[in-house]
C-alpha cells in the first residue's frame, strides 16, 4: 500500500468510531481486507488526515449542546434553507428515522418526530449497526491485489456500504441540530485528504510541512456542466415517443457519470474526489496543479462530443481555487458562486479550442434526413424503420433501444479499458452503450451477470443494482459494486400493459399525449447564499453542501 493510498483510506474511516467502537471497526476491517499498515500511517501522515479532519467538520450552530449526552436523529437540512435575505434562522421539527437506505417513503422522506420518538432511537441504533457488521465482515469484498486500482475499489465498495448504513446517521449526534450525515462527512475528510496529500507531494514538503495552514489555496473546486441537454431530450417525435423520452433521460445521467468518472481516472483520483454528480452537472475537488490535466481531458471530452452530437452538446467547465479557510469558516457557498461564474464564462465560447482549418469544412449528406433529430450527415447511418415507417438515424436508434431496455433492466455493468475485450466475450453480447473516446462499455442487464465465472480478474469493472442498495457480493474478481436509484415505467401499477401510443389513441378528443414538465427555479442559489440560516452566518460548509447534494439527487431520482 503506498502512501497516497493509506491517507485516502485513513481519512476515510478517521470518524467511523462515531458509528462504531473504533478498536472493533479497525480489528474487523483489517481482518477482512488483510491490511496492516493503515491504522499506523507515519507522524506526518498522521498530521495531515487530523488536518483534513478538522477542515470537514462543520463549523457548529450551539457549541453550548455539544456535550449533551441525548442523541438525535438527522435533522432535516433542506427544511432550514432559505433564499430570503436577513430572515430569521429556520427552525424544523422534521428528522429522517435512523434506518438503511431504501425506496420505502418512511426513509427517504423526514417526518414529524415527536419527543416520544427518541425512545425507539437506540434500538433502531443497534439494528442498523448489526446490519452494517454482517454486511461489512460476509459481504465486502476483498482486494485482489495491493495496487492503486485495488485500493480504489476498496473505497468505493465502502462508500457503496456506508452510503446504504450511514446517510441517517448524524456526523455528530450530541448537538441541538445535527444536519450532515456521517457518510457525507467521511467522503469529504477523504478527498480533502487526497488533494492536501497531491499539493504537498508537489511541493516536496510532506514531512515538514504545515497542513493546518489556512490561506494557501491547496485544493480546486471544479463544475463540469452538459450544455444544450434540454433540448436533446425533448428531440422526440410521436412514433417511439416513450423509449425516445427515456433513453434521451436516462443517456444524460449516464452521460454524466462516465465523463465524471473518466476525469477521476485520468487525474489519478479516489472516487471520493467527486462531490456530486446529476441533472447534467457534477462538482469535483482536486488538488492545485491538476489543473492542466484536467483542461486537456476535458477538451478531448468535447472533441468526441463535437463529433458524436454535432456541437449539440458542449462540457463547460469551471474551475475556482479553495483554501482551507474555505473549508472551515463557511465560505463555500462564495466558492460556489465563483467556480459557477468560471462556468459561464466557459460557456459563452463553447468548443473554441476545436476549432482549426477543418472546422467549417462542409459535411457530406444523405438524401433523407433522420426525421427524429433531423440529421443528414453521412455519418449518422441513417435507415428506414419499417416498423413505424419512418428513416431515423444510429444515435437514435441505440437512444430508443437503451428507453426500451430500461424498462426491464435490473443491473447496469460498466466496463473500462483492459476489460472490455474480455467481458465482452464472457457475456457473449454487445454493450447497450459504447463511449468510444473514453474506452468505457456500459449493459443494461435484466438478469444477474454472474461474473463469478469469468475466467480472469476484472478490476476495471463496476456492477451497479438498480433501486436496490444491498450490492456488496463478497466477489473475489475484484470489480468494484455499487447501486443506483433510476425512476422507472413500470405498467403493472396502473397502466397494464398500455404504452404512451395506447394513452394517445385512448384520449377524448384529439389524439395526443400531454407533457407535464416541471423545473425547479433558483436551485443554485441554495448552494450560493441558501444556508445562510443560522445568525446570518454561512454554514454552506463543504460537508454540509454534499450533504444537501446528494439529499436532492435522490430525491429528484425517486420522486
Amino acid at each position: 500500500m503506498k502512501e497516497l493510498d493509506q491517507v485516502v483510506l485513513a481519512a476515510f474511516l478517521h470518524n467511523i468510531g462515531k458509528f462504531w467502537s473504533r478498536d472493533r471497526f479497525w480489528e474487523k476491517l483489517t481482518n477482512r481486507l488483510s491490511i496492516l499498515d493503515i491504522t499506523s500511517p507515519a507522524p506526518h501522515l498522521q498530521r495531515l488526515i487530523q488536518a483534513a479532519s478538522h477542515f470537514a467538520r462543520t463549523e457548529r450552530e450551539d457549541n453550548a449542546n455539544s456535550q449533551s449526552s441525548e442523541i438525535r436523529y438527522l435533522e432535516s437540512l433542506l427544511a432550514r434553507v432559505t433564499l430570503q435575505p436577513d430572515s430569521p434562522p429556520r427552525q424544523t421539527s422534521y428528522y429522517h428515522r435512523l434506518s438503511s437506505l431504501s425506496l420505502e417513503k418512511t426513509a427517504i422522506y423526514p417526518q414529524l418526530l415527536e419527543q416520544q420518538a427518541i425512545s425507539a432511537l437506540k434500538p433502531a441504533y443497534q439494528q442498523l449497526l448489526q446490519d452494517f457488521k454482517q454486511q461489512l465482515t460476509e459481504q465486502l469484498p476483498r482486494p485482489v491485489s495491493h495496487d492503486e486500482i485495488s485500493w480504489r475499489n476498496v473505497v468505493y465498495n465502502l462508500m457503496s456500504l456506508f452510503e446504504r448504513f450511514l446517510v441517517y446517521v448524524p456526523a455528530e449526534i450530541h448537538i441541538e441540530h445535527p444536519n450532515i450525515t456521517l457518510f457525507d462527512q467521511l467522503r469529504v475528510t477523504a478527498a480533502i485528504a487526497e488533494g492536501l496529500y497531491r499539493y504537498h507531494q508537489q511541493q516536496h514538503d510532506l514531512e515538514s510541512a504545515d497542513f493546518f495552514d489556512e490561506n494557501i489555496p491547496k485544493w480546486q473546486l471544479v463544475c463540469g456542466d452538459f450544455s444544450g441537454i434540454q433540448a436533446f431530450i425533448y428531440r422526440l417525435t410521436a412514433k417511439g415517443a416513450a423509449k425516445g423520452l427515456r433513453g434521451h433521460s436516462l443517456y444524460i445521467q449516464l452521460l454524466c457519470d462516465v465523463v465524471s468518472q473518466y476525469l477521476l481516472r485520468q487525474l489519478g483520483l479516489y472516487p471520493t474526489a467527486r462531490i456530486y454528480s446529476s441533472g447534467g452537472k457534477f462538482y469535483l475537488l482536486i488538488a492545485t496543479g491538476q489543473e492542466t490535466t484536467l483542461t486537456a481531458q476535458v477538451e478531448h471530452i468535447n472533441q468526441w462530443l463535437l463529433k458524436v452530437f454535432n456541437g449539440e452538446i458542449f462540457l463547460g467547465i469551471g474551475i475556482t481555487p479553495v483554501r482551507a479557510a474555505d473549508f472551515r469558516g463557511g465560505q463555500m457557498g462564495m466558492r460556489w458562486q465563483m467556480v459557477n461564474e468560471e462556468l459561464q464564462q466557459n460557456r459563452w465560447q463553447p468548443f473554441v479550442a476545436a476549432i482549426n482549418k477543418d472546422f467549417f469544412t462542409p459535411l457530406a449528406t444523405t438524401q433523407l434526413p433522420c426525421q427524429v433529430c433531423g440529421r443528414d450527415d453521412a455519418a449518422a447511418q441513417i435507415q428506414l424503420d419499417t416498423d413505424l415507417n419512418r428513416h431515423i438515424c444510429k444515435q437514435c436508434r441505440d437512444l430508443e433501444k437503451l428507453g426500451q431496455k430500461i424498462v426491464t433492466a435490473k443491473y447496469l455493468l460498466w466496463v473500462w479499458e483492459a476489460d472490455r475485450q474480455p467481458v465482452k466475450t464472457f457475456l457473449a453480447q454487445a454493450p447497450t452503450c459504447q463511449f468510444e473516446a473514453l474506452a468505457v462499455d456500459l449493459y443494461l442487464l435484466a438478469e444477474y451477470p454472474h461474473l463469478e465465472n469469468s475466467q480472469q480478474l476484472i478490476v476495471n469493472t463496476l456492477l451497479e443494482r438498480i433501486n436496490q442498495p444491498d450490492c456488496l457480493d463478497n466477489n473475489a474478481l475484484g470489480y468494484r459494486c455499487g447501486f443506483r436509484f433510476l425512476g422507472k415505467w413500470e405498467p403493472e401499477k396502473r397502466s397494464h400493459d398500455w404504452t404512451f401510443d395506447v394513452f394517445a389513441d385512448q384520449a377524448v378528443g384529439t389524439k395526443r399525449l400531454g407533457i407535464l414538465r416541471m423545473d425547479v427555479d433558483n436551485l443554485g442559489e441554495i448552494f450560493v447564499r441558501g444556508l445562510e440560516f443560522y445568525k446570518a452566518k454561512s454554514m454552506g460548509s463543504l460537508s454540509r453542501v454534499a450533504t444537501l447534494s446528494r439529499q436532492l439527487n435522490l430525491f429528484f431520482r425517486v420522486i
